[in-house]
Order: structure tokens, then C-alpha cells, then sequence
């Protein structure tokens, strides 16, 4: 557990983050706390930063990242090589390097809570993670580079004083199957 703790005048507060694996699951919980110790609101955004590796590989069009409902993206004003199509999030195949990979603004969530469903997957081996939240998407953006993938969620969070405000990340990972040779 690591916590946190602030007072600034009229703002404090105790944050406090508790990372642990489920049992008998192939799972990474994130357990969050903000109590408002001070006298004014505390209110913003906030993400975890996921940078996904998937077997050192390079970043690129044997990589989608999944959502459970149809995205809307404007374009940048660069060409960027991560493309939206329906719930996904394809990237370009080739070389990366020098390649913008990023996507701001994103829409097409609800206030549902159904919505933080997103999924990174390596085709070719069926390695992957889905990222969960217990709380509604706020806003989402997308950057990836050379090595790695981040999907970038937020949710708001809203704490009056002497409130406290919780929330929770899951991480479910999938492995590629294991060929099990017979020992002699």
C-alpha cells in the first residue's frame, strides 16, 4: 500500500493505492482512496498510465486495442498510424519509427460503467490485457510508440470535504498457451 498525504492551505487530502493480485487469476488490482481532508472541493481527472510491452515486440498492425462500443476520433493534424475503425483501434503495419500514434479526444462511451472494457491484444499469439474500472470513462485519448501501447482512460473524481472517494483498476492478462512436453 503507499499513501499519500497533503495540506495546503485550504486543500488537503489522503491518497492511498493498494496493488495486489487475485487469487488463482491471471490479475493486477489497483485499489484507490482519496479522502478530502481540507476545506475546499477537490475535482479533476485522473489515469493510470498503461504502457503495455507485450514480449518486447515492436509496435504494429499484429496489435488492436478493443473498446465495447463504436469510437469516434477526429483526425489530428498529422497522419497518424493508429487508425479507428468500428470498436477498434488498429495500427498501421511497418516501421514505426517517426510515426504519430496518437489519437486525443476520443468518443463514443456512456457514463456506463460497461464502457471501461478495453482490451490490447497481440494477434498472432493471443497474448493480451483488458483493463476494467469501477467508474465511467471521463475522457480517452490513445498514444502508442516503437515499444508500447497506452490506452489512456480517465475518470472524474469529485471529493467534497470530509468526503472520500474510491475507485478501482483491474488488469486481466492472457498468456498464449503453453505447449507441455512430455518429460522423460
Amino acid at each position: 500500500m503507499f499513501t499519500h498525504t497533503l495540506k495546503e492551505g485550504d486543500y488537503g487530502y489522503v491518497y492511498s493505492k493498494k496493488v495486489r493480485l487475485a487469487n488463482n487469476k491471471p490479475e493486477l488490482i489497483l485499489e484507490h482512496t482519496l479522502k478530502n481532508t481540507g476545506s475546499k472541493l477537490l475535482e479533476t481527472n485522473v489515469m493510470n498510465h498503461n504502457f503495455f510491452v507485450i514480449d518486447s515486440l515492436t509496435t504494429g498492425s499484429d496489435f488492436t486495442v478493443q473498446f465495447p462500443f463504436e469510437l469516434q476520433a477526429q483526425p489530428t493534424k498529422e497522419q497518424s498510424a493508429a487508425q479507428v475503425k468500428g470498436n477498434a483501434i488498429n495500427l498501421e503495419a511497418g516501421d514505426p519509427h517517426k510515426k504519430n500514434f496518437f489519437l486525443e479526444d476520443i468518443k463514443g462511451y456512456t457514463s456506463d460503467i460497461k464502457d471501461y472494457q478495453i482490451t490490447v491484444n497481440h494477434k498472432p499469439s493471443g497474448t493480451g490485457v483488458t483493463i476494467l474500472s469501477n467508474r465511467p470513462i471521463e475522457k480517452l485519448n490513445f498514444w502508442a510508440s516503437v515499444k508500447t501501447i497506452c490506452p489512456e482512460p480517465y475518470i472524474h473524481i469529485r471529493v467534497d470535504p470530509g468526503q472520500t472517494f474510491e475507485w478501482t483498476t483491474t488488469y486481466q492478462f492472457r498468456a498464449r498457451p503453453r505447449e507441455i512436453k512430455n518429460q522423460k
